[in-house]
């Protein structure tokens, strides 16, 4: 999620430098299963999918799953 932020920041802070405005629209869905082990930590299941399109009219569409794992007092492995 960092990631995303940070290309998006990026990409905003371009947009200031450039000549030519460029849009970029994202539109997609999230899920995420989160179980609670015995030890109280916890490791979550992550998916997203979805569509993109931009101003030079590029379209498209991505999917991505990813695990995350969290120690019993919140900090992530």
């Amino acid at each position: 999620m960092i990631k995303l932020i940070v290309f998006f920041a990026c990409l905003a802070s371009t947009n200031v430098f450039a000549d030519q405005k460029y849009n970029f629209e994202m539109n997609g869905s999230f899920k995420e299963s989160t179980k609670i082990l015995p030890d109280k930590s916890s490791f979550s299941s992550l998916q997203t999918v979805g569509a993109f399109s931009d101003s030079l009219g590029n379209i498209g569409k991505y999917e991505c799953n990813g695990v995350r794992e969290a120690l019993n007092n919140g900090k992530l492995i």
